[in-house]
C-alpha cells in the first residue's frame, strides 16, 4: 500500500520519495521486486497481493457498467455506485439492485 505525504509517494521499504504513482511502481519493480509477488500478465505491473491484482485486472477489461442517467460507462461496479451517488444524488441498493433518490 502506498503511503502519501504532501502529494509525494513514499516507499514503505526504503522511504524513498517519489512524485508519481508511475515512478513508485517503477521503483518497486526495479529495486524491490521481491515484494511484488503478483504481476499483471497484460502490462507487467506488480502487486503485493492477489486481491490487488484481481482489482487491477478489471482496469484492462471493458466498460460494462453503464449509468442509466447519463450513459457514462465504468469498468467497475463500485465506480458506477459512487458516480450515481456523487453526480446524480442517487443511492444504489446492493440488496435489491434498485436505485433511489438519496435523503
Amino acid at each position: 500500500r502506498l503511503s502519501q505525504s504532501q502529494s509525494n509517494l513514499s516507499c514503505p521499504e526504503c522511504c524513498v520519495q517519489m512524485l508519481s504513482s508511475r515512478m513508485y511502481h517503477k521503483h518497486m519493480s526495479q529495486v524491490h521486486p521481491h515484494l511484488l509477488d503478483f504481476v499483471c500478465s497484460i502490462c507487467g505491473k506488480g502487486m503485493r497481493s492477489k486481491a490487488s491484482l484481481n482489482l487491477h485486472m478489471a482496469t484492462h477489461g471493458s466498460r460494462n457498467f453503464v449509468c442509466h442517467v447519463c450513459n457514462f460507462k465504468f469498468k467497475m461496479k463500485h465506480h458506477l455506485r459512487d458516480h450515481l451517488s456523487t453526480k446524480h444524488g442517487l443511492f444504489h441498493c446492493r440488496g435489491c439492485s434498485g436505485v433511489f433518490p438519496k435523503g
